[in-house]
């Protein structure tokens, strides 16, 4: 779940341009590719990897830390884990890391545990 304020009314009046449906599609295809050249270095048992192995340290402390204080369970564990592989793979990260966690979290709807 993600807010979307309302855009500041200098911005709109200026006619600031955010990124462009092409500029969009390109980075996905750019995190699809990368994502293809990751899965080829883990091997063939690539998809089958715990989460944990996808984690850098600091992201498994920081998900830990967070999926008790938010009560989440096994499978909002993963989850949030493939959402953050995710933002990683846009991000071209080798292994998730923390900013990458937390971004992930960010977009549970709220008021679920």
């Amino acid at each position: 779940m993600v807010d979307v304020p309302r855009p500041e009314v200098s911005k709109v009046i200026e006619g600031r341009p955010g990124s462009s449906s092409a500029q969009m599609a390109e980075l996905v295809v750019r995190a699809r590719e990368f994502r293809a050249r990751r899965r080829g270095r883990e091997g063939a048992d690539g998809g089958s990897r715990p989460p944990a192995a996808e984690l850098d340290d600091r992201a498994r402390a920081t998900l830990e830390s967070l999926a008790r204080g938010l009560s989440l369970g096994g499978r909002g564990v993963v989850r949030v884990v493939r959402v953050a592989r995710t933002i990683a793979d846009l991000a071209e990260h080798e292994l998730i890391g923390e900013e990458d966690v937390v971004e992930a979290l960010a977009y549970r709807p709220r008021g679920r545990g």
